[in-house]
């Protein structure tokens, strides 16, 4: 039964992941992901509760839109902070995108 309990957790924590882009929401990084909730939440232990129980609390602040993805870097420079501003990469790799866009489509604009 707990095997059951594991892999439904395993499988929330892919849903979410999905949902919320599979990359970090400020600077597009792909590795080392972490939820993290926009306005900081009392912890209350739940580092150390299972995969389950942590599902349950990141479903619940995802449905009220308060959970985002960052990687391990833009995390901890977020800290608890409530208004964390994306760093400048992130800019950057959005114009990167358009840009690539552009010359895929074989258009290129002087801005």
């Amino acid at each position: 039964m707990a095997t059951r309990f594991i892999e439904w957790g395993k499988r929330w924590r892919e849903t979410l992941r999905s949902e919320l882009g599979e990359e970090c929401q400020h600077c597009g990084s792909a590795r080392d992901l972490h939820f993290d909730c926009r306005t900081p939440r009392n912890h209350n232990g739940r580092r150390r509760r299972s995969i389950t129980e942590r599902m349950v609390f990141y479903r619940r602040e995802h449905a009220r839109g308060n959970l985002q993805l960052l990687c391990a870097h833009c995390n901890a420079v977020k800290g608890t902070r409530r208004n964390f501003e994306p760093p400048k990469v992130r800019r950057l790799q959005e114009r990167i995108r358009e840009l690539e866009a552009q010359l895929a489509t074989g258009y290129l604009s002087n801005n």
